[in-house]
This record gives structure tokens, sequence and C-alpha cells, in this order.
């Protein structure tokens, strides 16, 4: 196996985030690593590359232990890691930002002129500085970067995050490219179809533990599994009602919009909503929920137990299938 990570344990401060996960990643194969947000995704992503030590376990890369080796160090065995925020330089143009990162170049290595074939839109933006970049070409810059590394495992920490839905097609074939050149990925993604497309297998986390391991397939082929792992779910308006829940399924398909949602507890009832999680959520052309109904008429019930609060979440009313936030 290229990795294995055999039941590490990790910890932010005294909150322990990763409980015994384990994984392996062989050669040329690309694995994905899902989950709703907050489940452990990134945690187990610093913790491959030594940003957070797990106080657990075991991660080896190459059959050699590293879970005790530093970051550079990691990386210069061909270990790369795309983050999520990307933190790309800004005051550094494009060229800058690829250069820094060159410094294992070699024969058969990643050059600029190998990057601009993958990514024919880095040429026009050379002399560009990070900071002006839009999210999809801040994300394309990020992967050149970490190939520069000559890696021979890229760990891809949602890529397609915030994208619009055509920067998310171009970053989706930039990862095929990659994977058809036999380098192996690691993929954690929330977006359904953009992870069932391109990966050999999936593990599935659910509050820091691998809760499912199976092949895309099996995971395409099962509902059920996904509507208990990977969905979202908006709560009853009243506390009072027993009504059923709208499963809000994560899609790359053009309605999806992000919503920053939370649930504020107005008065003292035994039901309550989570404290807060972001999702991705894909309605119909024609949905528009009560809550939002009768916030615009001014007829919502502030006595109710919660109260959903969502950033420019009236939009929807609006056009549902194309605004997003």
């Amino acid at each position: 196996m290229l990795l294995e990570v055999d039941g590490i344990s990790t910890a932010y401060g005294k909150s322990q985030i990763l409980f015994d996960v384990s994984m392996q990643i062989g050669e040329g194969e690309v694995v994905a690593l899902m989950g709703r947000n907050g489940v452990g995704k990134s945690p187990t992503f610093r913790s491959i590359m030594g940003l957070t030590r797990p106080h657990a376990g075991a991660v080896r890369f190459k059959g050699e232990d590293i879970t005790k080796r530093s970051t550079n160090e990691i990386n210069t065995m061909g270990l790369s890691w795309v983050p999520e925020d990307r933190r790309i330089f800004p005051e550094l143009t494009v060229w800058e930002n690829l250069d820094v990162a060159s410094t294992r170049a070699t024969a058969k290595g990643w050059t600029i002129a190998k990057e601009i074939a993958l990514i024919p839109d880095l040429e026009k933006l050379m002399e560009r500085k990070g900071g002006h970049l839009s999210g999809g070409q801040q994300q394309m810059l990020t992967i050149a970067r970490s190939l520069m590394c000559n890696p021979t495992l890229l760990l891809l920490d949602e890529p397609s995050e915030g994208l619009a839905p055509l920067v998310v097609r171009d970053v989706f074939n930039q990862v095929i490219a990659l994977r058809d050149q036999g380098l192996s990925i690691v993929l954690a993604e929330q977006n359904l179809d953009f992870v069932l497309n391109l990966a050999d297998r999936v593990y599935i986390l659910e509050k820091g533990q691998v809760k499912y391991t199976g092949t895309a397939d099996d995971v395409r082929a099962d509902e059920a599994l996904q509507k208990r792992y990977l969905t979202v779910c908006r709560p009853p308006r009243n506390a009072g009602k027993s009504l059923p829940c709208a499963m809000l399924r994560m899609s790359n398909a053009p309605a999806r919009t992000p919503l920053l949602v939370r649930a504020i507890r107005m008065r003292p009832t035994p039901w309550i909503f989570t404290s807060g999680f972001s999702a991705v959520v894909t309605p119909p052309l024609s949905w528009t929920p009560a809550w939002m109904r009768e916030r615009e008429r001014g007829e919502t019930d502030r006595s109710c137990a919660s109260q959903l609060l969502c950033s420019k979440a009236w939009g929807l009313t609006q056009r549902p299938s194309t605004q997003s936030y």
C-alpha cells in the first residue's frame, strides 16, 4: 500500500476530533473521503501531513512511519496537500507562486510548462497576482502549486467548494487528467456526483469515525446509505408538530445553492436543533419553504422553538435554480 492510516485518534486541544480512523490507498488509486461538514475530513488530512499530530495510531507512507515526521519531510517524500482554503500567496504572481514550490524539480517531474499543458488557463494569468484571481482560478493555481512538488500522492480537500458549476467541471476534468497519468489521489468532498464519477473506493466519516467503506458503485446504488450519511435535514418550524424533514441531497447540479444555516433557540422547549452546519441544497424550481413565504408576508411565528436564519436565503423564493451566495 502507498499510504496506510492505522487507527489514528487526533484532538484539537482537549477536544478529540478523530476516533480510531483507518484507511488504505494503493498506487494509482483514487479514494474518496466523504461525509457532512465537521465529521473530520480535514483533520484526517492534517494528521496525515503532520500538521496536527495524532495522539494514537500511526501513518505509514511507502512503508515508512511518518507519524512523527515534520510536514516538510513528509512533502519531500512525495505527499502533497491541496488545502480547502487554498492558501496561495496573494501578493505574488501566479508564476512566483509556482516557482516557490518548484524546489524538487526533476527531469521527469512537473515544470511550469507541463502545468500549462494540464491547465491552459494558467498561461494568460502568469503575471497576475494571486489575490486578484477568481475563486476558480485560485483553485487551479493551488492544484498546480501542489504538483510542482512532484507528489506520488495528492490530498485534495473540498476542490469544488464555493465554485460555479462550470468551474467545477473544469476542476473535475483536471482531476481526471491527473488520475489518467497514474497519480494517486485522496479526495475529501461532499459533492456526491463529483466523487462517484472519480473515485474507485469511498470512506464515509461520521463524528470522527469511519462508518462505511466500499466502492463508488456501491454508494451510488445505496440510497439509504446516502440519506443516512450524506444528506442534511431541515427541521419542522414548530416544535409541537411532527413533520417529516426534507432531505437535501448534496449534488453538483446547476441548481445547487449554498446556505449557511443556524438554528436559534427562541424559548425553553424539549426540542432543540443542531448548533449549526453548512449545506449545499438542490431545491426544485417550484419549491419555496413555508417559513420563507411566511417571512416575506411578515407572518413568522417568533414563539416557535427554532427559527432558521440563512445568509441571503430569501433570494431563493425569486430564483431558486440559479442564484448562489
